[in-house]
C-alpha cells in the first residue's frame, strides 16, 4: 500500500481488438498498441465494428491500470496483469450495392440525380418527383418521364432500398430511351418506368433483403415533371403543383444556376457580414509549438478529453480556445530561504517545465493558464524553504553532502502530480549576506592555512629524521675507521707519506718529530727557486 494512497491515472492499451472486427479509435485517431489513454479521455475512446462484424466477445482488447503514483527510485504505478475488455454486438444490417443489370428482389429506390430540365420532367403518379424521394417497388409503375419535344434520351440517378431499410453505399445512372412514335417529334412524349429498371442484390445480409422504395436526390436543372404527367418539386413526395423555372437566371464562371429565391443575396450578404465581424471568435489558429483547450460558452463548460493539436481551426464563435505553450520553456525565479540559525539566504532559480499534453484540459480546469505562478514556484518555494531551513548558512553555501541535490529532487517530485512536467531545476545563485561570505571565506583561508602548518610540521619531523639517519651512520663511519687506526698502521702511513714526498722534485723543508715515534715534518717550497744570476762579462 501506498501513503498517500494513489489515484486512478487511466489505462495503457496494451493489445488492440483483432482488425476484421473492428477498431479502437480515441477522438477519431486509431490507438496505438502501448498508448496510454488519461481517465478525462476515457469519453473519446470508442470502439467501432467492422462491416458484418457481430456476436458475442467481438473486438477484444487488453488493457493495463495506471494510478498516478511516482516513479522514482524503482517504484511501479502500472498493472502487471493486463485486463480484457469486449463487446456483445448485435448483428446489423448494412447497405445492398447495386448491380447495373435488373434484379427483381429489392422494395423500392431513392432518387439522387433527375434528369436535366431540358431533356424532360421526371414525374411519379402525376406529380413532380423530389429531391431524395422515396419509390416503393409496388409504385414503379406511377413513375414516368415527360420528355420535352425533340428528345428522346436522358438519364437519372439512384440507390436501391432494402425491405429493412438499408440503403446502397454507391449511387446507379440508369439510362433510357423515350418512345416518341405517337404524337411526333415536336410533341412531348412520356417514359414509363419499371421495377425491372433497376438493379438491385444484397449479398452481405442473411437472408438478403429486398428492394424497398425509391429516393429522388436532386431535380433536373429545368423544365416541368411529375408522377403520372404533374411536375416535381425537391425535398418530398410530389406536390402535386407544376414548377417552372424563373425567368431570370444567374450565370457564374459559364454554368447556369437557376431556381434562386429573391431572398438569397441579402441572405447571404448578412451572413458575410457576421461572419466577417464574427472572424476571429470562429477562426483560430494554433501556431506549432502550441496546442488548444476548447470552453463551451453555452453547455458542456471545459472539452478535457480533445486537445486540439497545431493548424487553423472553425469552432463556434460563442465558444473560446485557449491556447498553451507545450514546448519547454525556462522560468527565472529568485526567493529568500531562512537557515536553522534565522539567517536569510537568497536563492536564484532557472526552473525548465512544460505542460503534460494529454493532461491539457484537465490543467486548464482545474489550475488554468497561469498554472506556472500558481503551482510550479509556490510548490518549489515551499519544498526548498522546508528542507533548506534545517541547514546552516555555511551549509547550504558549501552544499554539504549534496544537500541541494536531494532538496532538488524532492521539488521535482512534488510538482509533478500537477498536471505539469519539471524537467530540471538550475540553482543560478546562493546569495548571503556580505559579512558572512567574509567570515566564510575567512573560516576557509584560515583552515588551508592550517593544513600548510601541519604539512610544515609533517616535513619538518620528516627532515629531522633524516639528518638523525645520517648523523647515525657518520658515527658508524667514524667507529669503523677509529677501529683500524693502529699505532703500527698510523706509522707505516707516515713513512710512505714521506717517501712519496721526498720524491718529489721540489725543495722542501724537513722537520723531525720529537719522540721515539715522531714523523718528519716535510714543508715544501711553494715557488721554483729563481735561476742564478749571470756573470758579468770579463
Amino acid at each position: 500500500p501506498n501513503y498517500p494512497q494513489d489515484a486512478f491515472a487511466g489505462v495503457v492499451i496494451s493489445s488492440l481488438p483483432p482488425a476484421a472486427q473492428g477498431q479502437l479509435s480515441l477522438n477519431g485517431v486509431a490507438v496505438r498498441a502501448g498508448q496510454f489513454v488519461s481517465i478525462a479521455q476515457f469519453g473519446g475512446l470508442h470502439f467501432t465494428p467492422a462491416a458484418n462484424a457481430g456476436g458475442p466477445q467481438v473486438g477484444a482488447f487488453n488493457f493495463q491500470v495506471v494510478n498516478d503514483g511516482s516513479t522514482l527510485n524503482g517504484g511501479q504505478n502500472t498493472d502487471p496483469a493486463p485486463k480484457t475488455i469486449a463487446f456483445d454486438m448485435p448483428v446489423v444490417n448494412t447497405p445492398p450495392p447495386i448491380l447495373n443489370k435488373p434484379h427483381q428482389n429489392f422494395t423500392g429506390v431513392t432518387i439522387i440525380n433527375l434528369p436535366p430540365i431540358e431533356d424532360g420532367v421526371l414525374n411519379f403518379n402525376g406529380s413532380p418527383v423530389s429531391f431524395d424521394q422515396f419509390i416503393p417497388l409496388t409504385q414503379l409503375g406511377g413513375l414516368s418521364f415527360s420528355a420535352v419535344p425533340g428528345n428522346n434520351a436522358s438519364s437519372l440517378s439512384y440507390q436501391a432500398i432494402s425491405a429493412s431499410g438499408g440503403k446502397a453505399h454507391k449511387t446507379q445512372t440508369l439510362a433510357f430511351k423515350v418512345d416518341a412514335s405517337h404524337g411526333g417529334a415536336e410533341k412531348q412524349s412520356n417514359y414509363q418506368f419499371s421495377a425491372g429498371d433497376f438493379g438491385f442484390t444484397d449479398p452481405n445480409d442473411n437472408p438478403a433483403d429486398v428492394l424497398g422504395v425509391l429516393v429522388a436526390a436532386t431535380l433536373p436543372m429545368g423544365g416541368i415533371g411529375g408522377a403520372g404527367g404533374g411536375s416535381a418539386a425537391a425535398g418530398g413526395m410530389g406536390g402535386g403543383g407544376i414548377i417552372t423555372p424563373i425567368a431570370a437566371a444567374i450565370t457564374f464562371g459559364g454554368r447556369l444556376f437557376q431556381n434562386i429565391k429573391p431572398y438569397s443575396l441579402p441572405l447571404l450578404l448578412v451572413s458575410a457580414l457576421i461572419f466577417a465581424f464574427y472572424f476571429n471568435n470562429i477562426i483560430v489558429t494554433i501556431d506549432s509549438g502550441e496546442a488548444g483547450v476548447l470552453y463551451h460558452r453555452l453547455g458542456g463548460g471545459t472539452d478535457t478529453d480533445t486537445i486540439y493539436p497545431e493548424g487553423l481551426h472553425i469552432i463556434k464563435p460563442w465558444d473560446i480556445m485557449y491556447i498553451y505553450q507545450v514546448r519547454k520553456q525556462v522560468a527565472l525565479h529568485e526567493f529568500d530561504v531562512i537557515s536553522n540559525k534565522g539567517l536569510t539566504i537568497h536563492l536564484a532559480l532557472a526552473v525548465r517545465y512544460l505542460p503534460e499534453y494529454d493532461l491539457l484540459g484537465i490543467l486548464h480546469q482545474r489550475i488554468g493558464p497561469d498554472y506556472l505562478q500558481r503551482v510550479i514556484l509556490p510548490q518549489i518555494e515551499s519544498v526548498m524553504r522546508k528542507s533548506l531551513g534545517n541547514y546552516t548558512a555555511e551549509q547550504i553555501y558549501t552544499n554539504e553532502e549534496g544537500l541541494l541535490t536531494k532538496t532538488i529532487l524532492t521539488a521535482l517530485d512534488e510538482v509533478g502530480r500537477n498536471y505539469v512536467h519539471v524537467e530540471d531545476i538550475i540553482i543560478r545563485s546562493i546569495v548571503l549576506p556580505p559579512e558572512i561570505i567574509s567570515a566564510i571565506e575567512d573560516k576557509l583561508k584560515q583552515e588551508e592555512f592550517l593544513k600548510s602548518y601541519e604539512f610544515r610540521i609533517k616535513t619538518a619531523g620528516q627532515e629531522g629524521e633524516r639528518l638523525k639517519i645520517e648523523a647515525d651512520a657518520i658515527r658508524n663511519y667514524n667507529k669503523l675507521v677509529n677501529d683500524t687506526l693502529t699505532p703500527t698502521n698510523l706509522m707505516h702511513k707516515g713513512i710512505m707519506a714521506t717517501q712519496t714526498l721526498a720524491d718529489s722534485p721540489n725543495p722542501k723543508v724537513v722537520i723531525i718529530g720529537s719522540g721515539k715515534n715522531g714523523m718528519p715534518l716535510i714543508l715544501g717550497n711553494d715557488q721554483t727557486p729563481p735561476a742564478p744570476a749571470a756573470s758579468p762579462a770579463p
